[in-house]
C-alpha cells in the first residue's frame, strides 16, 4: 500500500486488497484510518501508525514497523513495515501475514 503525507491511500496491491477486504478503487483517496487502525491503542512515538507514515512520506529513511488491524475486522493483527518511497515522496506499507 502506498500513502501520501496526508495519510491518504495512493495505491493498493492485490495482496493488500485481500488482507484488508477492500478493492483498490474503493481505497484510493481514503484516509488510512478508514482502512487500518493501530492494534495497540496505546502506541506512541515510532510505533504510532500515523507518525510512522508521516515520517516515511516526508523522506525519513528509517524503516519502522507497527502492529495494525483492518478497521472492519476484529481479531486479526498485521505487522506493517513502513518505509519511504518516491517520486513523489510517499510511504510504502508492506504487510506481514495476519496473526490471530
Amino acid at each position: 500500500m502506498v500513502l501520501d503525507s496526508s495519510l491518504s491511500v495512493c495505491a493498493v496491491s492485490a495482496a493488500a486488497e485481500r488482507l484488508l477486504a477492500t478493492r483498490e478503487t474503493e481505497a484510493v483517496n481514503r484516509h488510512i484510518t478508514e482502512l487500518l487502525v493501530p492494534a495497540d491503542a496505546e502506541a506512541q512515538g515510532p510505533a504510532n501508525l500515523a507518525a510512522a507514515v508521516t515520517w516515511a512520506a516526508g523522506g525519513d529513511e528509517t524503516p519502522r514497523a507497527v502492529t495494525v488491524r483492518p478497521a472492519n475486522t476484529f481479531g486479526v493483527r498485521l505487522t506493517a513495515r513502513i518505509g519511504s518511497c518516491s517520486p513523489p515522496r510517499a510511504a510504502l506499507l508492506v504487510f506481514d501475514g495476519p496473526s490471530r
